[in-house]
């Protein structure tokens, strides 16, 4: 069933393992994948923008990539991390039935269900509900653990205008690479007929899981400095003086956040450059000015 799994050792049954009060520091276990499957199979009166009459067969998950991302380390350039990739031809079951996807199904629940955060290319609306999807095809797989989420689709288009906020033209843009050649449309129907041509299918529809999941992690890391994170990394590590972002503690600060209510020490990473701010107000007495009124 492939490598063995990153245990979260902090996510047992009971609360305080939840990271309820706990103080010690931990590792963020950050799942980024990206997952390949095939479309309906069915009967339509049309080949373009047509409605199926009869579906005949539905989804199948042909592969998942994925890599548990170290925080601490995005900033490390010759950090590379290990992406793995999970295919149908990787399972007991393959040659017997190629279209069956149990076991990938449930082996993709269990390492999703260790994670922290997800992170993914256009995830939210794909991978995320398309393995939820898959899930809940089988009724003895209760909901996932529910986790934050980052899709840096998502985050490229609050950052800035891109001309495309593709996978592809992202990376692309940044020149960090290029999807490969050999697509998913070229692959999903060979990988499903089993025999030695399914499993050669299946072997570039690895190469190219794998590259989309590259990508997504090159891209992540030229977005994140930028972002407005929803989520904070060094309260998922237990970490109180560290960068929210990437956990070092190498900042510096930079005047204050003025809001309507309350003014707020500002700092600046010095190692991935994110901005991020004090939880309490600056006091009266420590500089702040309090106006009298404020906008009703």
């Amino acid at each position: 069933m492939g490598s063995e799994p990153r245990v979260n050792k902090n996510m047992t049954q009971n609360e305080a393992d939840y990271g309820i009060g706990l103080l010690e520091p931990r590792e963020p276990m950050v799942f980024v994948y990206d997952i390949e499957c095939t479309g309906l199979l069915g009967y339509s009166y049309g080949m373009w923008e047509t409605n199926i009459h009869k579906v005949m067969e539905y989804p199948i998950l042909l592969s998942f990539a994925y890599t548990w991302y170290d925080i601490s380390r995005a900033n490390d350039p010759t950090y590379k991390p290990k992406i793995i990739c999970r295919t149908l031809a990787d399972t007991d079951t393959y040659e017997v039935n190629p279209k069956d996807d149990t076991l990938l199904i449930k082996e993709l629940y269990a390492l999703r269900n260790q994670a922290d955060v997800l992170i993914g290319h256009n995830s939210k609306q794909f991978d995320d509900k398309v393995s939820n999807m898959f899930f809940m095809k089988y009724n003895n797989l209760n909901p996932p653990v529910p986790v934050q989420q980052l899709d840096t689709k998502i985050m490229a288009k609050q950052i800035g205008r891109f001309p495309s906020n593709s996978l592809n033209q992202l990376a692309d843009f940044f020149g960090i690479g290029h999807k490969t050649e050999t697509t998913h449309a070229d692959l999903w129907f060979d990988s499903i007929t089993g025999g030695k041509d399914g499993r050669k299918a299946m072997k570039k529809m690895a190469v190219y899981n794998k590259q989309d999941v590259n990508l997504t992690i090159g891209v992540y890391q030229r977005l994140k400095p930028w972002y407005r994170t929803p989520v904070n990394f060094a309260r998922i590590a237990n970490l109180e003086l560290a960068c929210p972002n990437c956990l070092k503690s190498n900042y510096h600060q930079e005047g204050t956040r003025p809001t309507k209510t309350g003014r707020y020490q500002r700092y600046q990473c010095n190692e991935c450059f994110h901005w991020f701010s004090d939880r309490s107000a600056v006091r009266e007495k420590d500089g702040d000015i309090k106006p009298a009124f404020v906008s009703a």
